[in-house]
Order: C-alpha cells, then structure tokens, then sequence
C-alpha cells in the first residue's frame, strides 16, 4: 500500500513538471466536485467517512504487517544468538495469530534443525511447502533432504553401536 502511494506521488510530480494543464484541470474538478460548498453540505458526512474509513484501513494494515515483521526479526533474533528456546515462543506465539505464515513456519523447522529434534523439522517444512510458492518450495526441499540425510545417519550410527 505504501510503495503505490508513493507510486502515486511520483506521478503526480512528474504531472507538475510536464503537464501543469492536466494537474490545474484535476484541481478545479476536485474544487467542483468534492470541495464545492453544495457538496460538502449534501454529502460532507459521506465523504468524511469514506476519507476517514480509507485511512483507517491503510493505518490498520500498515501496523498488522509492521508488527508481524517485528515479532519474525526478534525470533530471527533469538535463533542467531542460539536462544531457540524463545525463538520457538516467539514462532509458535506468531503462527497462533497466523497460521499460514511461511516464514515463521520456516524458521520454526530451522529451530527444530538446530535442535536436532528432526521429526519436527521436517513436518513443518512439509506444511511450509504446501503454502509456498514454487521457487520457495525448492529451498523448503533441500532442508527436507538435510533432515533425511541426518535422520539415515543417525540410523546407521545407531545400527553400528548395536553391533
């Protein structure tokens, strides 16, 4: 929403610099229409609410992915540091909130990866592949296969101690 915003200021300042007929003709059917004393008595309430209802909800949407994106940095936070025990909170606390949130669902696997708890891992990237798009699937693959070849030699190394 942000960035056609600014898509937006930008075309109107390229407006102002090459075409000034089309930004004075868009202000005086801004002034007829909107601004016009007539309409701001029949419909003022109308239009205030739509103005107050659209800025609500770019506000809304812009502090919903702000903060989803803060929690994922201090889990991300907490996983470099080897806290996994918090970054574990931190991911199960942001899935809760949002189910089908693929970083954290990625990132909740590479925990579960680092503390070799492996059966783990690999059902949560299997859930992440299915949410993923395809060229993320091929990265969700190759831990898929990390996770194999650690369980298969965990396998053969216990296969050798019982011998």
């Amino acid at each position: 929403m942000i960035i056609l915003f600014s898509i937006l200021l930008i075309i109107i300042g390229l407006l102002y610099f090459y075409f000034p007929n089309a930004i004075i003709k868009f202000c005086e059917f801004v002034n007829k229409h909107i601004f016009n004393e007539g309409v701001v008595v029949l419909y003022g309430k109308k239009i205030g609410l739509i103005f107050i209802m659209f800025g609500l909800l770019i506000f809304a949407v812009n502090i919903r992915y702000k903060f989803s994106k803060n929690k994922l940095y201090s889990a991300y936070k907490s996983f470099y540091s080897r806290n996994f025990v918090s970054a574990e909170k931190v991911c199960l606390d942001l899935l809760v909130e949002q189910p089908k949130n693929v970083d954290a669902l990625e990132l909740l696997g590479k925990i579960y990866l680092a503390q070799e708890k492996y059966n783990l891992a690999k059902n949560i990237f299997l859930k992440a592949k299915s949410l993923t798009t395809q060229n993320r699937q091929k990265i969700i693959d190759r831990y898929i296969e990390l996770i194999d070849y650690k369980i298969d030699s965990m396998k053969k190394s216990m296969k050798r101690t019982e011998n």
